[in-house]
């Protein structure tokens, strides 16, 4: 194939089209490409004419001939797509030139991207102008979907992606509720937060909760749900407002109002007075006919959080039900300051929801009544409680004030990610490396490796497809040069393309072999292999040159400088060559994305110069294939004839430190002379220095083995062979050659920076800061490890224009600034927490200032001292153990236990070791220490055998790893012990939901179990015996509740101790305090505090068809069950059973039917209404009359209302008042029924119902008496009646639970019917 680059614009070389043609045989440029006009060719990054022959693979650009700029275009384009289109900025694809197109590197490329003054490449803007991160505007925060998640290396300001808005009212307060998401976790910080570029701790009442992005994060506050506002601005009427939620499957609802002018009425004083408006919503599903009233509080706060119980009905956080006046959408305020109200309502079916707001009522509608209310929120809900797992967040929680209040704040801040995870095959498995590090960060874009929980996941290619030592060693360098990338990926992205940063950054370039990704890097470095003309073939060596009289003399670099709180700069960087009278206004262009440091980009600057001045030649050679041993990258030694470098051929002979050549060498007097050889077996190119050449026969001064027929160089020091870094190696014709391109290589290139770094000052000189700084340090303990910490103290100047105080502070080995905080004036001393000792640091104190700049301030710096070596501990001894195996083998524990130095302070742990001295009293030689363990008290040294003698030694360790510089020592003989076991002491029971009984060890002797007993005969196997164990504790099972427990300690040879006596006494628990508050369809039951030797509450209910048993440890139960009568018996549990029992008796009630209630109260609502509408009337027609009497001085009256089909009698009270009458009594006669209202209904007559009888409660305890209750026929009466007696005493029939009794006259049972 053949590549055709047509650039038809040369002004804009990013524009172009590309072909790709068949090959023919012989064919010249013109065949692939014919147009009218003027153009110009290059083949491979050369000038050409049109009759040029192309050959297979090659690339052509052709473009318009334009005067004086054609050549450096053509050559800069060309170029770049002939070595791999970095100096372009595009990547042409993994083709037959894999190691010419993807692989040339930053010494290959760089060099020739920045070409001339003339022709200097466009700055690659193809990220700036995507992302929210790098755009000229700044940092950006972003809100919709779709967006990738964003993945961190290094730090870098950040302003996230907004996940959720939501914004909560409380009375006269709103809260903004914003959550960001911040990337790809796991972070490791998350730091200088800024609101509206200003620290977060300038603001008040601005919560803020942060996680870095792990697995098990917890939820963010304020963000547990999911909410979606609908901002509205309807003022509510009495005509219905209609609003739909956004999407189909809302949870909740919240509807807030708003009274932007408060609410009050103005009375004649000037004053407000207290007025009321009542709101009415409704809601149904989207689809369905009906509304259902939604029940509004008339109070503030959480009563206005409702939830669903079922159908349309609603209850309280307390379960209570809210068919009540307090739920009448009635508000009432005296106020002339704006105010909210929220109404959330919970447990809604999944659905999409309308909802209707209106102002029902007002108390008045004249100028003194300031009463306009505008619905001004709805808001959807679905319940989430989604963590977001693996993404870093910040949640912020604002109250709308003075500083900050209309549009949302501009949030920004700086995060950063320490540690990527790099797979070490030398040690067979995963290690941190840093995530700034160039080189790891193109293996982690490749790898993807991650850590959820303790396991490492990887995302990408296998770690066994990573050149790891490639890597390895390119990362060395970068640490080596200070190399740093600091960058956000938040757009998408080719992999290909995201490498292209940190390439570039780290000189460094990521190469696929095969399958497997290696890596190559732009420093200096050694040669690797030497060429000859006997090992390079005739005729293939080509040399060219570059032109050199339009190149830049200038650079500019453009990056995010950190120093300037990561905003866009450009540092122009000169050449040697540089004249400011024939500066260029259009000087080179580079733009380091992931480069943050000043420092760095002028580095990176003067380098690319350095290879504009030196790299000019490029080289072509073929060699045999098993004669390369180099690969893309690596230096290279080439001696050739043409350009007369050197000499070379192959050795003849070798006899000492004489060595034949094949042909003589020339040298002159007064100069020195060295022979390179390129041995035959490694490839490993050796240097002699020439002590005496005669004919074929040089005589070296190394006595270096030599092979025959191995390659050679000879001339010069120095001048023997040129060095080059080969940049492709591609096929040829031919099978057996392969063509190597190559770059001159100057180790000039790699010297440091031959100029100091611009001074930038950003600072304002002139204004006031800060006088003086001391630093003090102390020492403290903190999760157990030792640290210092570093107490501040300023002195602010005289002159009082100072504002606040920042103090930020570093490690010396760092580059990074730590913030501590922003102080007030008032202020002048703080202390910094958990720095490590040995270590020096810098404090910076700075100032703001009356023009709000931060000033220069003042860096001080204090050494932590380093803690010195721990003391020995103290009293070291050594205790026997005995123990057994299965098979009855007596081997022996020694546990070895110490006390803590002297001096404590910074002890952490003792390291143990034991070396066996000898056995059965004869020495054993040739033993090493052993290591048992560490601990700060013990060690137990396991599985010794008997008649064995050891030396124990304890080392201390301090918490920083320190190792005393002595030991404790003391020998041991490992041997039974015989002795009558001493009593056990500290003997003692402990009574919760087990008896568990525990001691001391009894360490006077072998003890071969201990045993617990009933009775003082120990080894008896009676009813007695409790237990028999080999530790210090053991479980109970005990039949009394009084009693005395023995403890006897058995030894090996048969032998008790004394024994330990443990006296108990356990009475029966007392009966708990009961007390039952029913409620519809159940009850609950609250109980006294558990008594500490109760270990839960048991409790039955017994009811007429099942019984129900619960056990518990908390003071509340609920119950719910059917209608009906039950008993309840609960008594506390211990270990020895149930206590004495508290019975109670409890009734559950039914409820009333749902619909009935609110046909009954729907029915009353329109009659109601209209008797207000009649009395705004003074006359009356024939369909509707209203007769009422009024007396004003006992404030009471009596209403009848004809309606059509209708009729209302009325009694109030209190006429006049504010609440508009209280109402004594009501009849209503309506078509839907009969309603009667009454403090008190009394019924003289016969009563009748003929249906089923509605009731609210149940018939009130005693009111139905046997003298009141007369039936003919009882079918069935259902009741727990307990125990039934014919009479009192005597012969009597007695009747309980599942047993008859019959007694005769002398109260004696003759006769028993049931089970017992």
């Amino acid at each position: 194939m053949v590549n055709v680059i047509i650039i038809n614009n040369p002004f804009k070389p990013e524009q172009r089209d590309t072909k790709y043609l068949p090959f023919k045989q012989g064919k010249s440029i013109s065949y692939y490409f014919s147009a009218p006009g003027e153009w110009v060719y290059s083949v491979n990054g050369h000038e050409a004419a049109p009759d040029t022959v192309v050959n297979d693979e090659d690339y052509i650009v052709v473009m318009p001939r334009v005067e004086g700029k054609s050549f450096g275009i053509l050559l800069s384009i060309g170029l770049a797509v002939f070595t791999g289109g970095i100096a372009s900025g595009a990547i042409f694809g993994i083709q037959s030139l894999i190691w010419r197109s993807v692989i040339a590197m930053a010494v290959g490329m760089i060099g020739n991207a920045i070409v001339s003054k003339l022709t200097a490449p466009k700055v690659d803007r193809s990220n700036s102008e995507q992302s929210n991160t790098y755009g000229w505007g700044g940092t950006e925060t972003v809100t919709g979907q779709g967006y990738p998640l964003a993945v961190t290396y290094g730090r870098m300001k950040s302003a996230g992606i907004l996940l959720s808005r939501h914004v909560i009212s409380d009375g006269e307060k709103q809260y903004l509720n914003l959550l960001y998401c911040a990337g790809e976790g796991e972070l490791s910080k998350i730091e200088d937060i800024s609101i509206n570029a200003n620290p977060i701790s300038n603001y008040k009442d601005v919560q803020v909760d942060i996680r870095k992005g792990t697995n098990d994060q917890t939820v963010i506050p304020n963000f547990n749900d999911n909410f979606a506002d609908q901002s509205l601005n309807y003022e509510l009427t009495e005509s219905w407002n209609t609003q739909q939620v956004q999407g189909n499957a809302c949870d909740a609802i919240e509807l807030t109002v708003g009274f932007p002018n408060g609410l009050y009425y103005s009375n004649d004083s000037g004053g407000a007075d207290r007025t009321s408006v009542t709101l009415k919503a409704e809601i149904r599903k989207v689809g369905d006919e009906s509304w259902q009233a939604l029940p509004l509080a008339n109070q503030k706060g959480m009563a206005g959080h409702i939830k669903r119980r079922d159908a349309w009905n609603f209850i309280k956080s307390d379960n209570n039900v809210t068919n009540t006046s307090d739920y009448a959408g009635r508000i009432e305020e005296a106020t002339n300051n704006a105010f909210y109200r929220v109404f959330r309502f919970d447990n809604l079916e999944k659905a999409r929801y309308e909802i209707r707001m209106r102002c029902s009522a007002k108390d008045g509608k004249s100028l003194r009544h300031i009463n306009k209310v505008y619905w001004v929120q709805l808001t959807q809900i679905i319940y989430d409680d989604f963590v977001h797992p693996g993404k870093a967040l910040i949640g912020i929680k604002a109250l709308a004030t003075s500083q900050l209040s209309g549009t949302d704040p501009k949030v920004t801040w700086i995060q950063e990610r320490s540690e990527v995870y790099v797979f070490n095959p030398y040690i067979n498995k995963y290690e941190a490396q840093p995530a700034d590090n160039p080189a790891w960060v193109a293996y982690d874009l490749i790898h993807i490796c991650r850590k959820i929980g303790g396991e490492y996941v990887v995302f990408g290619q296998p770690y066994m497809r990573l050149d790891y030592n490639a890597f390895k060693a390119w990362a060395d360098k970068c640490n080596t040069n200070g190399f740093t990338f600091n960058y956000i990926y938040d757009t998408a992205m080719r992999l290909w393309d995201a490498l292209k940063y940190p390439e570039a950054v780290g000189r460094g370039k990521v190469i696929p072999v095969g399958t497997r990704f290696t890596c190559v890097s732009d420093y200096q470095s050694t040669p690797v292999q030497l060429f000859t003309v006997a090992n390079i073939k005739h005729g293939s060596f080509t040399e060219e040159f570059q032109g050199v009289e339009a190149r830049a003399n200038s650079v500019e670099i453009s990056f995010l400088n950190k120093d300037k709180d990561y905003e866009r700069d450009v540092i122009p960087v000169y050449g040697d060559t540089y004249d400011e009278s024939d500066t260029l206004t259009n000087p080179a262009q580079v733009e380091l994305m992931g480069c943050t440091s000043l420092e760095q980009a002028y580095k990176h600057g003067k380098h690319f110069l350095r290879c504009n001045k030196y790299e000019i030649r490029t080289v072509t050679i073929e060699a045999f294939t098993d004669a390369i041993a180099c690969t893309v990258g690596d230096i290279i030694l080439i001696q050739h004839d043409i350009p007369e470098w050197g000499e070379g051929g192959r050795v003849v002979a070798v006899s000492g430190q004489t060595i034949t050549l094949d042909k003589e060498v020339s040298v002159q007097p007064g100069k020195n002379y060295q022979l390179l050889i390129r041995s035959n077996s490694t490839d490993i190119v050796s240097t002699f220095n020439v002590v005496n050449v005669s004919g074929l026969n040089v005589i070296v001064k190394e006595a270096i083995p030599v092979q025959p027929d191995a390659v050679y160089a000879f001339g010069e020091i120095s001048k023997s062979a040129k060095p080059f870094r080969v940049l492709a190696i591609t096929k040829t014709l031919s099978e057996m050659t392969r063509k190597i391109q190559c770059m001159e290589y100057y180790p000039e290139l790699y010297v440091s920076d031959d100029g100091t770094v611009p001074s930038i000052d950003y600072t304002n000189h002139g204004v006031s800061d800060i006088q003086a700084v001391g630093l003090v340090s102390d020492v403290y303990g903190a999760n157990g490890i030792m640290y210092s910490r570093i107490g501040v103290t300023w002195q602010l100047p005289r002159d009082g224009k100072v504002s606040n105080v920042v103090v930020n502070y570093r490690n010396v080995k760092s580059d990074t600034w730590t913030y501590i905080g922003n102080y007030p004036a008032s202020t002048n001393t703080t202390t910094i927490s958990d720095v490590l000792l040995g270590a020096t640091y810098e404090v910076r104190v700075q100032a703001i200032n009356e023009l709000g700049q931060l000033t220069t301030g003042v860096t001080k710096s204090i050494a932590i001292p380093k803690m010195q070596a721990p003391e020995d501990v103290q009293n070291l001894h050594v205790l026997s153990r005995y123990n057994q195996t299965a098979d009855k083998s007596v081997y022996y524990d020694l546990q070895v236990l110490f006390d803590p130095p002297s001096n404590p302070a910074n002890f952490d742990v003792a390291e143990v070791w034991y070396l066996l001295k000898s056995k059965s009293g004869k020495p054993v030689a040739g033993q090493e220490w052993q290591y048992a363990g560490s601990s700060n008290s013990q060690v137990i040294i396991k599985s010794l055998g008997p008649g064995e003698e050891y030396r124990i030694k304890a080392i201390s360790v301090d918490r920083f790893g320190n190792r005393a510089e002595t030991a404790q020592m003391v020998d041991v003989i490992v041997k039974p012990m015989d002795a009558i076991p001493a009593m056990p002491s500290n003997f003692g029971i402990a009574f919760g939901r087990n008896a568990t009984a525990s001691w001391d060890e009894v360490l006077n002797a072998d003890v071969d179990y201990y045993e617990l007993r009933t009775d003082n005969n120990p080894g008896k196997d009676t009813n007695a015996l409790l237990a028999r164990v080999k530790g210090t504790s053991a479980v109970l099972t005990l039949a009394k509740r009084a009693d005395t427990v023995y403890l006897y300690a058995r030894s090996t040879l048969g032998k008790y101790s004394t024994a330990a006596t443990y006296e108990y006494n356990v009475p029966q628990l007392a009966a708990p305090e009961l007390v039952v508050k029913s409620q519809l369809g159940g009850f609950n039951l609250y109980f006294s505090t558990k008594p500490a030797q109760a270990y839960a509450i048991r409790c039955h209910v017994i009811g007429d068809e099942r019984t129900d048993a619960f056990e518990t440890t908390s003071t509340m139960l609920t119950y719910s069950n059917s209608a009906g009568i039950y008993r309840i018996r609960c008594s506390f549990v211990d270990v020895f059973g149930d206590g004495f029992v508290n019975e109670k008796q409890v009734v559950i009630k039914t409820q009333i039917d749902a619909s009935l209630l609110d046909l009954e109260s729907l029915g009353l609502n329109k009659v109601d209404e209209r008797i207000k509408e009649l009395d705004k009337k003074f006359n009356t027609n024939s369909k509707e009359t209203t007769r009422r009497i009024t007396n004003l001085a006992s404030h009471t009256e009596s209403r009848i209302t004809e309606l059509a089909g209708s009729i209302d009698l009325q009694v109030k009270k209190s006429i006049g008042e504010i609440d508009g009458g209280e109402l004594v009594s009501r009849i209503n006669l309506s078509q839907s029924g009969v309603y009667i209202a009454g403090k008190l209904i009394h019924i003289t007559g016969a009563t009748k119902f003929d249906d089923n009888v509605i009731v609210n409660r149940m018939i009130q305890a005693n009111a139905v008496t046997a003298d009141k209750l007369q039936v003919d026929n009882l079918s069935a009466v259902s009741g727990t009646i307990g125990l039934l007696r014919s009479k009192e005493t005597g012969a009597r029939v007695e009747i309980q639970d599942n047993l008859i009794t019959g007694f005769d006259d002398d109260n004696n049972p003759r006769i028993k019917l049931g089970c017992w």
